[in-house]
């Protein structure tokens, strides 16, 4: 078996894990090509991993807002898309979305709901989630300090 048929399989296989998360397989794979074989376009990741141009776009979208590649450059009118070699990067950006995203806008809607709700059975449950949610966004920020 050839380097580039290994490269291959581990894509697939590292694409399959992917799923897990939640991810398109595609988008597994995507990494893996550009982490063994180096910056490409997305027409040279399509050819590469014989797939359709909207899974390779989507994929290269998600990679890119999680941080895990970055443009690095154009051959022509398309962008070059390398890995982000910073797993400090990656980690970092992974956290400022979960903050940004995630964390502060569920206490800010807790915390807007607390206001209006009159149930104080109601009010005491969403105090209590609010407080577990709090923790996790004080939590995230220490780790985000430490990145």
């Amino acid at each position: 078996m050839s380097d580039k048929e290994i490269i291959k399989e581990l894509a697939r296989d590292i694409g399959r894990v992917y799923t897990e998360f939640g991810f398109p397989e595609t988008t597994g794979q995507v990494w893996v090509i550009l982490h063994f074989t180096g910056p490409m376009t997305q027409s040279e990741l399509k050819k590469e991993l014989d797939c359709g141009i909207g899974s390779i776009s989507q994929s290269l979208k998600v990679l890119e807002k999680i941080g895990a590649i970055k443009i690095i450059g154009k051959k022509g009118r398309q962008r070059v898309y390398g890995v982000e070699d910073s797993i400090r990067k990656v980690t970092k950006k992974k956290i400022d979305m979960a903050l940004n995203n995630i964390l502060f806008p569920i206490n800010q809607a807790l915390e807007n709901s607390i206001k209006k709700v009159k149930n104080k059975d109601t009010k005491e449950k969403m105090n209590k989630l609010k407080s577990k949610f709090s923790k996790m966004e004080k939590l995230v920020k220490i780790i985000q300090s430490v990145t």
